[in-house]
C-alpha cells in the first residue's frame, strides 16, 4: 500500500474539505486535439477517443473553481492550427495542457493532414517560460516525444501511449498475450472505446475526480511538489491506468500493455 508522506497527512488534517489550493487561482487551458481527417484509417476510433478526453477535460473544469479552466476542442482540418492554439493560450494562461490523438511517426504527428514535428512543439513551449505545460500524445511512436520535451524547464508532465518503436492501439477487449502466446487476456474495462491507452488514462482520471479522498491526495501532492493540480492528476492517472496506484487501483486497464504490445511512457518534472 502506498504510504502518504508526513507532509501530505498534515495537509489533509489542516485542509479538510476546503478548496484553497494555490494553483486553483491560476488561469489554465486544456486543448483537446483530434488530428485525423475523415478519409484516414481509424477515424471513427479517433473521434471516440477525442470525445472521451474532451469529456474528461470538462469534468476537470467542473471540479475546479468556476471560470478557472478553459477547454478548447480542435478537430479534423482545424488540427493543422494546433500550434497557433497553443501560442494563443500560452500568452494569457499560466497552465496549458495539450492532448493529441492522431497518426504519428518518430518525432512527428499528423494533424489535419499536416505533419508537425517535435522540435516545433518544443520551440513553442520554450517560448513561454512563465507558462507551465502538460503534453499527452496517443499516437504510434509517441514515446519519441519524451526525450524532446523532458528537458524543457516549464514542462511538467509528458505522457505517451507507447515507446518510440511501438504502435498505439485502438480499443481491445480480448487478445492473446505476445509474451505468452497461449494466454488469452480480457480487458478489465471492456466497455471502453477508441484508444486503449487513452480510455485507461481517462478512466483513472475520472475515478480520481469522483473520489474525494483520491482528489484530495492529488491536491495535497500538487502543493507539496509545487506543481499544477492537473499535472499531478495526470501523473496519478497514469499509475491508476496501469494498476500501479495502490490501494486504489490494482488492475491494469491498458490491455495493449498487458499483452506486451506497448509500454506507456511518463515524465513528471518533480520525480
Amino acid at each position: 500500500m502506498e504510504r502518504c508522506s508526513e507532509r501530505t497527512f498534515r495537509y489533509l488534517e489542516e485542509s479538510g474539505d476546503r478548496q484553497d489550493n494555490p494553483d486553483w487561482g491560476e488561469g489554465e487551458a486544456i486543448i483537446v486535439v483530434q488530428g485525423l481527417l475523415s478519409s484516414e484509417p481509424l477515424y471513427e476510433d479517433s473521434v471516440q477517443t477525442y470525445m472521451q478526453f474532451l469529456n474528461l477535460a470538462k469534468a476537470y473544469r467542473d471540479a475546479m473553481p468556476e471560470g478557472t479552466v478553459e477547454v478548447q476542442g480542435v478537430f479534423g482540418e482545424d488540427a493543422a492550427n494546433t500550434l497557433t492554439s497553443i501560442n494563443s493560450y500560452a500568452l494569457k494562461k499560466e497552465i496549458v495542457t495539450v492532448y493529441i490523438i492522431a497518426h504519428g511517426d518518430t518525432d512527428a504527428v499528423k494533424l489535419g493532414g499536416v505533419w508537425h514535428f517535435a522540435w516545433q512543439f518544443s520551440t513553442v513551449f520554450t517560448s513561454y517560460p512563465l507558462t507551465e505545460f502538460n503534453f499527452l500524445l496517443g499516437s504510434c511512436h509517441s514515446g519519441s516525444f519524451v526525450d524532446d520535451l523532458n528537458t524543457i524547464d516549464n514542462m511538467r508532465t509528458v505522457l505517451t501511449a507507447c515507446r518510440e518503436q511501438e504502435g498505439a492501439s485502438s480499443d481491445m477487449d480480448q487478445r492473446y498475450s505476445l509474451v505468452s502466446p497461449y494466454e488469452l487476456m480480457n480487458d478489465f474495462n471492456s466497455t471502453d472505446v477508441g484508444s486503449e491507452w487513452t480510455s485507461s488514462i481517462v478512466e483513472g482520471a475520472i475515478g480520481i475526480l469522483n473520489d474525494s479522498t483520491q482528489f484530495t491526495l492529488v491536491r495535497a501532492d500538487s502543493v507539496i511538489y509545487n506543481v499544477p493540480v492537473i499535472s499531478m492528476l495526470f501523473c496519478k492517472a497514469h499509475l491508476a491506468a496501469l494498476g500501479n496506484w495502490t490501494p486504489y487501483y490494482t488492475d491494469n486497464l491498458d490491455l495493449s500493455n498487458r499483452i506486451g504490445k506497448s509500454v506507456p511512457q511518463k515524465y513528471c518534472s518533480w520525480e
